[in-house]
């Protein structure tokens, strides 16, 4: 599927999204990056793509600087990927004037920038299962290896009392309550899209963010890994490439779709425990595992488990890739990578 228009991805150096912005620049579209390159790792990803692809623009700034007021917003958008922010719990509560400046503020700043501009793309907005706070309403048994939702209940749909917790839960949820206003009010062609656990080949995770990779990385090196919490936590993990074809699923069946809010993540079949995903890990490198266990992070969910059936119901669009083969080849991916990785993470974490 050709978009009609420049394709603009904020946060495209990132790991989902210089994944996205491979994947439309593959089929021929014009992709603008706009990202500060403060993530490391984001510099390589952006030496990797402006290598290969001629359609490759890029705007090296700060959304929410000074700098993006100044930028002229291009007429010819028909599609946007807003994946900037701060997208880290424990980060935000070190620095919460930071995280609230990255995710909200800029949010805001970008819905102005396409609100005034001529055109009136797809906005789509990478949300977090964070707005939904810790769940604490919903009765949660602890097994053996995980945590589980009782009651019959199977995941949280979009109609879950919201409960932003953390600065990070306030802040991504803030946004999230502008996008889905600037569509109430102003008629911006905005979705909304609460992600959950998203990895992937490729994916430079660390502690507090992009967990699965993490621990791949980790392991794969030699190194010791902690856990937070007991590690029975549940998520429902969703490989990057399923992501990416939801992007593409919402670009293409916008104007049918009825409130512009879906939970995107593996739903009931791709839950796994933190126990069990490292359990998978230890299976592919064929090497025991001596877990570390530190405190809770704030506000943890027990469980998390998206209810994706809305997402099938309007877009006819469900996970493909599941736990097992896609941390598989994040296994494989780490391997024939380790030289590369070593280097990267000689200094300490990314």
């Amino acid at each position: 599927m050709k978009i009609r228009g420049k394709v603009v991805i904020t946060g495209g150096f990132g790991f989902i999204g210089s994944c996205a912005a491979e994947h439309f620049l593959k089929k021929g579209c014009t992709v603008l990056v706009i990202d500060d390159l403060s993530r490391k790792g984001s510099d390589a990803n952006q030496a990797a793509l402006s290598g290969k692809y001629p359609g490759l623009e890029s705007l090296i700034c700060d959304i929410a600087s000074t700098e993006f007021d100044h930028f002229e917003w291009p007429s010819d958008v028909g599609l946007v990927l807003h994946l900037a922010g701060q997208v880290a719990v424990t980060s935000s509560v070190l620095d919460p004037t930071r995280d609230f400046m990255s995710n909200a503020v800029g949010t805001i700043k970008l819905l102005e920038k396409i609100r005034l501009s001529d055109g009136n793309p797809v906005v789509i907005y990478s949300s977090t299962n964070k707005v939904y706070g810790s769940l604490a309403n919903r009765d949660i048994q602890e097994k053996a290896d995980r945590y589980e939702f009782g009651s019959g209940f199977l995941g949280v749909a979009e109609d879950e009392h919201l409960s932003f917790s953390t600065p990070y839960g306030c802040s991504k949820g803030c946004a999230d309550q502008y996008v889905i206003d600037y569509n109430k009010i102003y008629g911006l062609r905005t979705c909304v899209l609460r992600q959950s656990c998203i990895y992937g080949d490729g994916q430079l995770g660390v502690e507090d963010q992009g967990w699965i990779s993490w621990f791949v990385i980790a392991l794969t090196l030699g190194k010791d890994v902690t856990v937070f919490g007991d590690g029975k936590q549940v998520r429902d993990i969703l490989h990057v490439s399923d992501l990416i074809s939801c992007f593409e699923t919402v670009y293409a069946n916008y104007d049918r779709i009825g409130v512009p809010v879906f939970n995107i993540g593996g739903g009931p079949d791709c839950a796994v425990s933190v126990r069990e995903v490292i359990g998978l890990i230890s299976k592919y490198l064929d090497q025991d595992v001596d877990l570390r266990f530190d405190r809770w992070r704030p506000d943890d969910q027990r469980v998390y488990i998206s209810d994706v059936s809305k997402a099938h119901k309007e877009l006819s669009w469900s996970p493909t890739m599941s736990p097992e083969n896609g941390i598989e080849n994040l296994v494989k991916w780490a391997s024939a990578n380790k030289n590369k990785l070593a280097e990267l993470f000689s200094g300490g974490d990314l």
